[in-house]
C-alpha cells in the first residue's frame, strides 16, 4: 500500500523543495504531478522556475488541474509521486465550479448553481487518498497553511480558506507524515513513530530525521 506524506507552510517557506528533496532521496522514477495552469506570466515564471530545480534529477511531469485521483491512477504505480500543490487545485475547483454556476444562472435564473462545498472538498480528498493506497509508491502532497493572518475580506477568499483547510484537514488525517514548514525549517508534525501518542504534540525534527522516516515509509 502506497503512503501518503504531507507538506504543508506559508508561501516561500520551503515546502517544493523539501518535497523534491525527500522525492529525490529515493530511487527513480519520479513524477511532479502539477496543477497550475499558465493563466498569466507571474504563473508561467513560477512554473518555468520550477521545472529547471527539477531538470537534473529524472522526473517526469504529468500535468491535472482537476481530477487528481484519475492523475494518480495514470502515474507509473512504483514511482514516488509529488503533487504540487493542492492550494493551486483548490482554487481550480472553484474556478471551475463558479464556471459552472455561472452558466447555471444563465441558463436558469431561478436555480441555485453548483457551489462547491466543504462536503465536496471531503469526498475529492477521500477519492485522492484511495488512489495512493492503490499505488505502491510514495506521495507526496504540498498545500499552503491558510487561515493563519487576518479574515479574507471577500466572501470567495473566505470560502477559499475554508475549503483549502478542509482539504488539508482530510488528507493530513489520511497522511501517515505530516511536515510544517517555517522559514525553510521543518516541524514534524506527524509521523510513524508519533503514532499512539497524542496526535496534537508537534515535534520539532531535522531534516535528516524527516528523510529517514519516508525512507521507512517508501519499504
Amino acid at each position: 500500500m502506497g503512503h501518503i506524506v504531507l507538506v504543508t507552510g506559508g508561501c516561500r517557506s520551503g515546502k517544493s523543495a523539501l518535497a523534491q528533496n525527500l522525492a529525490e532521496s529515493l530511487p527513480a522514477p519520479r513524477v511532479l504531478l502539477a496543477t497550475g495552469i499558465a493563466i498569466d506570466q507571474e504563473m508561467a515564471t513560477r512554473i518555468e522556475r520550477h521545472q529547471k530545480a527539477r531538470a537534473t534529477g529524472g522526473w517526469s511531469t504529468l500535468e491535472e488541474p482537476y481530477d487528481l485521483a484519475a492523475a494518480l491512477r495514470a502515474a507509473p504505480t512504483d514511482a514516488v509521486v509529488v503533487v504540487d500543490c493542492l492550494a493551486v487545485w483548490v482554487g481550480n475547483l472553484m474556478w471551475e465550479a463558479g464556471m459552472k454556476d455561472r452558466a447555471a444562472s444563465i441558463s436558469d435564473p431561478a436555480g441555485c448553481g453548483s457551489t462547491l462545498s466543504e462536503g465536496d472538498i471531503v469526498q475529492c480528498c477521500g477519492g485522492i487518498a484511495e488512489a495512493c493506497g492503490r499505488r505502491f509508491g510514495l506521495t507526496i502532497f504540498v498545500t499552503n497553511e491558510v487561515g493563519l493572518g487576518v479574515v479574507p475580506e471577500s466572501a470567495a477568499g473566505r470560502r477559499y480558506r475554508d475549503l483549502l483547510g478542509r482539504c488539508n484537514q482530510t488528507l493530513a488525517h489520511a497522511a501517515r507524515l505530516v511536515v510544517l514548514m517555517v522559514s525553510g525549517l521543518p516541524l514534524l508534525l506527524k509521523s510513524p513513530c508519533a503514532e499512539g501518542r497524542d496526535p496534537q504534540t508537534a515535534v520539532c525534527d531535522g531534516y535528516e530525521a524527516i528523510e529517514r522516516y519516508v525512507h521507512e515509509l517508501a519499504r
